[in-house]
């Protein structure tokens, strides 16, 4: 895909592709359909093997040992589902997906070393006796999961253009509260409490299209309306006395109580970046930003969908690929040690049947 190789892309990309021999929702599906089989064989084994352990107590002791070993259960499988939901990658891929792979995995050891010596009543730890069909299970669920959140992000961020698009206006200035990803730009208040905070953003009209910005749609013509958040301006909370007070950080985080001296320092910002002058003057849509060097531009991933086109951020998408990378290798190392481990459990007990 063209994310994957923008590294030639001098200026631009168009139309590359990854050569992938199914599609992306053939993968999907195909993960989804083995992350499920894996976790209803995890629920099934996990319960069936803690309540055949052997247990050589009686009366009392046997149902504490079985009280326990249900709610033994019920909090794995909820501190399971937990997990999953606080670290698992979503769509947008900005979440690094190490925390929660390493979380899981070490809970999971934990988990399987306490029914090996606790339940099981074996002091001797072995890896044969960690290798089970539980733990295959496991590890199959959660390459599969990875797998599934790769392609999704591949499938979500497969742009057909990438390089400079024009800028054809400057549409507005607006007050809006910060966001997550405004952290990026106002790194000073990730620390301190900010919902007191808003910013003024400057909104850029920028447009791309026809057959150098559009793969196979090249009569049309797109127009994105993004924001330009490295003239954002800061507006301190109104409980601030100092016209401007500067929170102890670098200079992005100057704040301003007075709203239109924050618009103005934004414009000045923006001219600082590009030459706004030229957009009072005409331009041939056909003629691509590269051989138009004077004319205002802006690089960003673009397809040419939907009525007005999509465009993205390169360094969002840049973090949300190398996140996806990293469920590749996770997925790919969990899959083909779950599959292993399969292999190594049909053999021995292909070898108990032929002694039996």
């Amino acid at each position: 895909m063209i994310v994957e190789n923008n590294l030639n892309c001098d200026p631009h990309c168009l139309g590359f592709h990854g050569n992938l021999w199914m599609s992306y929702d053939s993968w999907i599906n195909i993960y989804s359909f083995a992350e499920s089989i894996a976790r209803i064989f995890y629920f099934i084994i996990l319960p069936a093997q803690l309540f055949s352990s052997k247990i050589t107590s009686s009366g009392g002791k046997r149902i504490l040992t079985g009280v326990l070993n249900y709610f033994g259960l019920v909090i794995w499988i909820f501190y399971v589902s937990a997990l999953e939901r606080k670290f698992d990658p979503k769509l947008d891929g900005q979440i690094n997906p190490l925390p929660f792979f390493f979380l899981m995995m070490a809970s999971s050891f934990c988990f399987e070393l306490g029914i090996h010596c606790f339940f099981n009543k074996q002091t001797r730890l072995s890896i044969t006796g960690l290798c089970n069909w539980r733990l295959m299970c496991f590890l199959i669920w959660l390459g599969a999961n990875s797998m599934v959140n790769y392609y999704v992000v591949l499938k979500h961020y497969d742009y057909e253009y990438y390089g400079p698009m024009r800028i054809t206006k400057v549409a507005t200035h607006y007050m809006s509260e910060l966001f997550r990803e405004d952290y990026e730009t106002f790194h000073c208040l990730k620390d301190m409490p900010s919902n007191s905070y808003h910013s003024i953003r400057p909104t850029l009209q920028i447009e791309w299209g026809y057959s150098w910005g559009c793969e196979n749609k090249t009569e049309k013509w797109n127009t994105n309306w993004p924001s330009w958040m490295k003239c954002a301006k800061l507006i301190c909370p109104v409980d601030d006395d100092d016209n401007a007070k500067l929170i102890p950080s670098p200079s992005p985080c100057t704040c301003y109580k007075d709203r239109n001296i924050a618009n103005q320092s934004s414009w000045e910002c923006l001219h600082s970046e590009f030459n706004l002058s030229k957009l009072d003057d005409s331009f041939d849509r056909n003629q691509p930003p590269w051989e138009d060097p004077l004319w205002p531009s802006l690089s960003r991933y673009g397809n040419c969908d939907l009525n007005v086109g999509t465009s993205m951020d390169p360094i969002y998408v840049h973090n949300a690929m190398n996140n996806a990378k990293c469920q590749y290798h996770v997925g790919s190392v969990c899959v083909l040690m779950g599959f292993a481990m399969m292999v190594m459990l049909v053999g021995r007990l292909r070898q108990q049947l032929l002694r039996q």
